[in-house]
């Protein structure tokens, strides 16, 4: 090992008090000591300089706040290595036998990290012959040929007065050192950057901790919202913030909206100085779908958007707007579909009608009643309080190709006046039931649009070219599939119109499709309902651990 000085920091403190009144004068001179020859470690080639670019010089200086210390031009200088050998190294601060000021008024500045007093410095073995304290600054290693630039600023602490006497007629000195060694093992291969994010109520909280690296450790993790701005710091985890206020449930999430975290992006270190590759994840987890109504949807493949519900666990879908109660009153509302399944249940079964396989009409079907039934039984009343009656869309596509539907067109379908019979003959056109395209109930089912505009994406198919892909062929395109949160096996509540039959329904299976009414097994309902207009969100964050909470 060999030890290195060269740059000398003289600090010097004096209060003056005359007649009556309090003056304080600090002083701060930098002088800089040259060294003859050359930093020789462990062999000629080998050599670590330090160049100081610019000193410090505060003159008629006083105890500062740190905001105003952080403002100060700092003092630069090199750490070189002009070797072609690797190093390892400890750079620190060192204060002299001559200091005789009390080095808990010392505000220490290193690079760009957050001010300390320079004794909460990690303390390290002193060097120097006339050494009185050493300050671990830095460890590492140096590749051949690396060159480190460095700042310091140092200030007094504004928690100084007159009343400290022993801040008087004092001199603070120190200087760098460095103390460095060969490296006969080097790892040169780069980490791996990895991290998962969590949302709390306005927070997003990244979580490199599974980070990885070859055979050292991870020293610094960097982050950012957009690739360019890198907030650097040792721990693995950090927290970008914003915090909104509970209120209202429809302009919570609105705000939320708002957040500018749309995208995170992490990069790791390791000691050698090795850096990984910027790893980024999409963390958009709402968006308007640009449809007639711009409603404001959850998507991805597990947002933040759990909820307590009927003590137990439902999911937001998004803000609906101009949804009709019934009577034409038209409000934004907030729509709610159940994590878990009520069960397989028929869409529809009667004896006899279309050779035995139900009817497509969602106002006449036994699928309604069972759906009914588990509300006014299964939902207990104060979660009946937050809920009230929608108008349910049961509009079909009409004479449209059935297989041949962007998730867009399904949304202008549901809400059209085509019924789900076009048929007019043939054994599973045999029923008589008139048609509707609309109910007016509490609770309903999921929309195809739903499903549909609920994704993200993936990697190779981005949720634009998801929505430009035919929904009824995602059973192709599943990464579409698997950028939604939604169940991926479920009923819809929208019948499908077909040439020869009067019973199909579309259900969700790797996208939309269809499927007999009276599909005799039975497929997953999960029920749906609208939250009132007033309900408020009064805690939780939307995570599977934390649901939001709902109030009036």
């Amino acid at each position: 090992m060999s030890k290195k000085n060269k740059v000398l920091f003289i600090l010097v403190f004096l209060l003056v008090i005359s007649g009556g009144i309090i003056r304080s004068t600090f002083s701060f001179w930098t002088q800089n000591f040259s060294q003859s020859g050359e930093n020789v470690i462990a062999s000629d080639c080998f050599h670590i300089t330090l160049s100081e670019e610019k000193g410090i010089l505060l003159e008629n200086s006083f105890p500062m706040y740190d905001k105003d210390g952080k403002k100060l031009t700092p003092y630069t200088f090199q750490v070189r290595n002009e070797c072609s050998r690797k190093v390892e190294y400890q750079l620190n601060f060192e204060t002299t036998s001559n200091t005789t000021l009390n080095e808990t008024y010392v505000k220490f500045m290193f690079q760009n990290d957050e001010p300390v007093l320079l004794n909460k410095l990690e303390s390290t073995e002193v060097t120097l012959s006339n050494g009185k304290s050493a300050y671990v600054l830095e460890q590492g290693y140096m590749k051949e040929e690396e060159v480190r630039d460095y700042q310091i600023r140092i200030w007094m602490d504004d928690r100084i007065t007159s009343e400290n006497q022993d801040a008087m007629n004092k001199i603070f000195e120190g200087k760098v050192t460095i103390i460095a060694s060969y490296l006969k093992d080097y790892d040169e291969e780069k980490p791996i950057a990895n991290f998962t994010y969590t949302r709390e109520n306005g927070k997003l909280i990244v979580d490199a901790s599974s980070s990885v690296d070859h055979d050292s450790n991870i020293i610094k993790y960097y982050y950012s919202l957009d690739g360019e701005n890198f907030v650097e710091s040792t721990e693995s985890s950090y927290t970008f913030e914003e915090i909104i206020e509970y209120g209202l449930g429809v302009e919570y999430i609105r705000k939320l909206e708002q957040l500018p975290y749309q995208e995170i992006y992490v990069k790791v270190e390791d000691s050698f100085r090795n850096m990984s590759d910027v790893v980024r994840k999409n963390v958009q987890e709402l968006i308007y779908d640009e449809t007639i109504d711009n409603n404001l949807r959850y998507i991805g493949s597990d947002p933040n958007n759990y909820v307590s519900f009927n003590n137990e666990v439902w999911r937001v879908i998004g803000v609906m707007n101009h949804i009709d109660d019934g009577t034409g009153k038209k409000e934004s509302r907030i729509k709610l579909i159940r994590s878990e399944t009520m069960g397989k249940v028929i869409w529809d079964y009667k004896d006899g009608s279309n050779y035995g396989t139900g009817i497509n009409e969602w106002s006449n079907a036994t699928g309604r009643t069972s759906l009914q039934n588990f509300y006014i039984n299964r939902v207990n009343s104060i979660s009946k309080s937050f809920v009230s009656n929608a108008v349910w869309h049961t509009g079909t596509n009409g004479y449209h190709d059935p297989n041949n539907i962007l998730t867009k067109d399904f949304y202008q379908f549901e809400r059209s006046a085509n019924t789900g019979k076009i048929c007019s003959g043939g054994q599973f056109c045999t029923d008589s039931v008139s048609r509707t395209t609309k109910v007016v109930d509490v609770v309903g089912l999921l929309y195809p649009s739903d499903f549909g505009y609920a994704t993200a994406g993936g990697i190779s198919m981005s949720r634009e070219k998801c929505l430009d892909t035919l929904l009824t062929g995602w059973n192709n395109a599943l990464e579409c599939v698997h950028g939604v949160w939604l169940a991926n096996v479920q009923w819809t509540i929208m019948p499908m119109a077909e040439s020869t039959h009067a019973q199909y329904v579309y259900h969700i299976n790797n996208g939309v499709g269809g499927a007999g009414s009276g599909y005799r097994e039975g497929i997953h309902m999960y029920p749906s309902v609208y939250l009132k207009s007033n309900v408020q969100f009064i805690g939780g964050s939307g995570s599977k651990e934390n649901p939001f909470v709902l109030g009036l």
